[in-house]
């Protein structure tokens, strides 16, 4: 099988160093699953940044698909694919055998306790997102995402090697306060505003994105 590094963790733990060191030392491509600042980069190639318009939407399935060619591009440059971040489903749909149907991608709304018990009580109801996925599959399928899930092998399909990084609460959490501080300071509210300006709504995918 194909050989990946995955690189994983919560926000602000420092993956986006990993993932430059481990790119520097096994001569090695980043795919990005998480955002990052230009800087950061040290002159490694990472893949899937800036490839969407604001206005375009963008699926679990839509990740599958280009992580899976880029893995393919990058080893057939010789070089090593180091998958850095990311949602842990995204993650999943990359490197498992996890099959998705475009109309699984779409997003209702309807109440998600009244139809998968299952995937309600694993979502946390204030993670909007998901809880609208997991209903948008029921609804266009008539399945349920954890029947869905459950059917899966959960079989890598991928010679992975996943480095978790993690780091004390309070640390962690220092962090994050002060990356959301530089955020600002790098005009974020400016960002934003500008965005607003040119009539991109809330209800698109791409403003719902937390940070």
């Amino acid at each position: 099988m194909e050989k990946v590094i995955v690189v994983v963790g919560p926000t602000g733990v420092g993956k986006t160093r990993m993932g430059v060191a481990l790119a520097k030392h096994f001569n090695g491509e980043v795919i990005s699953g998480d955002s990052m600042q230009d800087d950061e980069m040290e002159g490694i190639v990472h893949h899937l940044i800036d490839v969407k318009e604001p206005t375009e939407s963008y699926s679990v399935k839509d990740f599958q698909d280009e992580v899976r060619l880029k893995i393919k591009e990058i080893i057939s440059r010789g070089k090593l694919p180091i998958i850095v971040g990311g949602t842990g489903l995204y993650i999943k749909a990359a490197l498992y055998d996890y099959e998705f149907s475009e109309s699984q991608t779409n997003h209702q709304d309807n109440y998600l306790i009244e139809i998968d018990k299952a995937s309600a009580k694993e979502l946390h109801p204030n993670n909007r997102q998901r809880v609208l996925r997991a209903i948008a599959i029921y609804e266009s399928t008539g399945i349920k995402k954890s029947e869905t899930l459950a059917k899966q092998n959960h079989e890598l399909i991928y010679n992975a090697k996943f480095i978790g990084l993690t780091l004390e609460r309070e640390s962690l959490y220092q962090r994050i306060d002060q990356r959301v501080d530089l955020m600002m300071e790098q005009g974020l509210l400016q960002e934003i505003d500008g965005l607003m300006k040119k009539n991109y709504t809330r209800e698109m995918q791409s403003m719902k994105a937390i940070g």
